[in-house]
C-alpha cells in the first residue's frame, strides 16, 4: 500500500507551501483519480511520491511516504524507480532514446534481465500496446498520442507495483483512451496500486474506485466518486464535467463568419523520412469562425495547423491569406500558433515579459494577465508554473499579438472546470471580435462548447465535416482501429471488456 503521511513541500523559488499536510493510501489494486484546481499541487504530490520533487526541482519536504513497510525517502533513485513508474504530463521529457524500440530496452536494461528476456519483454509489451508497427520510428517523429502510448509501454515493461499518471488522456484520441483504460484494468487485476492526476474526469471515472480532491495544497475530499455528480462540489473546486455529454451550450447566432477574411490551405502535401504526412490536404478558416480538427493520433491535424502557420517549411502547396499567397514570413503577426508542448514556446524568466516579449503595451499585458487570471503569477518563471498555468502563459502571449488568427493545439491540458470556462468566453470573446480560431482537440467538450464547425483529419487528409447541427455525430466520429472497442454511450463497461481481453491475451499474467 502507498501511504503518503503528513507531507509539505515548498519550491526552492515558492515562499509558500505547495503542499500542506497531505495523507492518502493507495491500496494494490485500487486506482484513485486525484484532481482538483489547476496549481493545486497534484503534479507535486507525484513527484514527491516519485523522488524527482526535490531532486529536480530543488525544495523542502517534510513528512513521510511509504509502500509497504518501506519508506521511499531512504530508497536511492535507482532503488526507488524498481517499486514507481510514472507517465508524465508531457510523455517527450522522460525519454532517453531517440528510437521506441530502444526506448522500451532502456527501460529494463537495469533489470538484471538478460538480453533474450529484454527482447521477449519488449516484444510482449508492444503487441499488448499495440505499438509494434511503431517500434523502429523515431520518438520525435511521432505525434503527441503515440508518445503517450510509447511512455506507457515503458511503463508496463517494468513490472513496478505503484504506477503514477499525470493527465494520461490528454493527448489521446477515443481509440487510444481506451486502450489506456483497458491497461489500467489489467494493472488492478495485477494488484498495481495506481494513483492518476486528471481533468478531463469522464473517461477515467469508469475504471476508478476512489475520488480525492486536492485544494489549495490540501486533501478537501477523499471518498466516493458520487461526488462528482454534485454540481456545487465541481464548481466549488474547479472541476471539469464528469460526464461527456454535459457541454455547455453555444447561444443561437453567437458568431458570424466573415467570407472577406479567409485562411485556407489547398494541395498541402508533406513527405517526412517517407512517411506521408499531409496528403493534399485542404482546409478553410473564416473570420469570426472556430473550427476544430478531430482524428486519431498521427492523421496530420498539429502538421496541418503549423502549414497554415508556416512553420513546415518543407510542406508543399498553397496557403492563402484573404485570397493572396503568404510566405511564412509574412504571416507573422497575422497567424499565432500555440503549441501542444506549451513549453517550447515560453523563453524568458516571468510571465510578465513573456506577454511584452512581442511588443505589447504595459496596458495589454496588464489586461491579458488579468483575463487569464495570471496577474498573481506575473512574476514567477513560467517554466515553475503548472502545466495547465503555462498552457494559459502561451496563450496569453499568442494574444498579444492581436493576431488575426489563431491555431491552438489541445489548449484544455491541464486545465480545470473553472480555467476551461474562461477559456471557452475567450474563444467565443476573439470569434465575436472577427478572430478566425482553429482548435485542435480530442475534447469533445470543447468542441461543443466553442465550435461553429467540426473536421476529422485521418492519413493527412480532411475526410469529413460537420456543421454545429450535426455535432450529436462527433461521438462516433473517430474511426478505431480494427479490433477495437464499440463506442457510443453506455458501451463502456463491453469496451473495456473487450480491450482488456485483447491486452490479457497479448501479455499473459506472469
Amino acid at each position: 500500500m502507498l501511504s503518503v503521511e503528513n507531507v509539505d513541500f515548498r519550491y526552492a523559488a515558492t515562499a509558500g507551501d505547495v503542499l500542506r499536510g497531505v495523507n492518502l493510501r493507495v491500496a494494490p489494486g485500487e486506482l484513485v483519480l486525484l484532481t482538483g484546481p489547476s496549481g493545486a499541487g497534484k503534479s507535486t504530490l507525484l513527484d514527491c511520491v516519485n523522488g524527482l520533487g526535490a531532486a529536480a526541482h530543488g525544495g523542502e519536504f517534510r513528512g513521510c511516504i511509504r509502500f509497504g513497510e518501506e519508506g521511499l525517502g531512504r530508497l536511492a533513485p535507482w532503488e526507488r524507480s524498481r517499486v514507481v513508474a510514472t507517465v508524465r504530463q508531457n510523455p517527450a521529457t522522460q525519454f532517453f532514446q531517440l528510437n521506441v524500440g530502444d526506448e522500451l530496452a532502456f527501460t529494463l536494461e537495469y533489470r538484471d534481465l538478460s538480453v533474450g528476456q529484454i527482447a521477449e519483454r519488449v516484444a510482449s509489451t508492444s503487441r499488448a500496446m499495440q505499438i509494434d508497427h511503431l517500434l523502429h520510428r523515431d520518438i520525435f517523429s511521432l505525434s503527441s498520442g503515440e508518445r503517450q502510448r510509447v511512455a506507457l509501454a515503458a511503463m508496463h515493461a517494468t513490472h513496478a507495483p505503484l504506477l503514477l499518471f499525470d493527465e494520461p488522456t490528454a493527448n489521446l484520441d477515443a481509440p487510444a483512451t481506451d486502450l489506456m483504460l483497458a491497461c489500467m484494468a489489467r494493472f488492478k487485476r495485477e494488484r498495481r496500486a495506481i494513483l492518476v492526476v486528471e481533468h478531463r474526469l469522464d473517461a477515467i471515472r469508469s475504471v476508478a474506485d476512489r475520488l480525492v480532491v486536492i485544494d489549495g495544497g490540501r486533501v478537501v475530499y477523499d471518498g466516493p466518486l458520487d461526488a462528482l455528480d454534485d454540481e456545487a462540489f465541481c464548481s466549488r473546486h474547479c472541476l471539469r464535467h464528469s460526464r461527456a455529454r454535459s457541454f455547455i451550450e453555444l447561444p443561437p447566432g453567437a458568431h458570424h463568419p466573415d467570407d472577406a477574411r479567409r485562411l485556407s490551405a489547398r494541395d498541402v502535401r508533406w513527405v517526412s523520412r517517407r512517411k506521408t504526412v499531409l496528403d493534399n490536404a485542404a482546409l478553410l478558416i473564416r473570420g469570426g469562425e472556430c473550427v476544430g480538427i478531430r482524428g486519431t493520433n498521427g492523421a496530420g491535424k498539429t502538421s496541418m495547423a503549423r502549414a497554415l502557420c508556416g512553420l513546415e517549411k518543407k510542406a508543399r502547396g498553397r496557403i492563402d491569406l484573404d485570397g493572396r499567397e503568404f510566405s511564412p514570413a509574412k504571416m507573422l503577426g497575422r497567424v499565432a500558433y500555440v503549441a501542444q508542448q506549451s513549453d517550447r514556446q515560453l523563453f524568458t524568466d516571468s510571465v510578465r515579459r513573456e506577454l511584452s516579449g512581442g511588443g505589447a503595451t504595459t496596458e495589454t499585458v496588464n489586461e491579458l494577465l488579468d483575463r487569464f487570471h495570471l496577474t498573481a503569477l506575473a512574476d514567477r518563471h513560467p517554466q515553475a508554473l503548472s502545466g495547465g498555468e503555462r498552457q494559459r502563459v502561451a496563450i496569453a502571449a499568442a494574444m498579444a499579438s492581436d493576431p488575426e488568427f489563431l491555431i491552438l493545439d489541445e489548449p484544455t491540458g491541464g486545465m480545470d472546470g473553472g480555467r476551461f470556462a474562461a477559456l471557452v468566453a475567450l474563444l467565443r470573446d476573439l470569434t465575436a471580435r472577427g478572430v478566425g480560431l482553429l482548435l485542435i482537440t480530442h475534447d469533445l467538450e470543447l468542441l461543443h462548447a466553442a465550435c461553429d464547425r467540426a473536421v476529422e483529419m485521418r492519413e493527412g487528409r480532411v475526410v469529413r465535416e460537420w456543421e454545429r447541427n450535426e455535432f450529436e455525430l462527433l461521438d462516433g466520429a473517430e474511426n478505431p482501429p480494427a479490433g477495437s472497442a464499440p463506442k457510443g454511450e453506455g458501451d463502456r463497461k463491453a469496451a473495456l471488456k473487450t480491450l482488456t481481453a485483447g491486452f490479457v491475451a497479448a501479455n499473459p499474467q506472469r
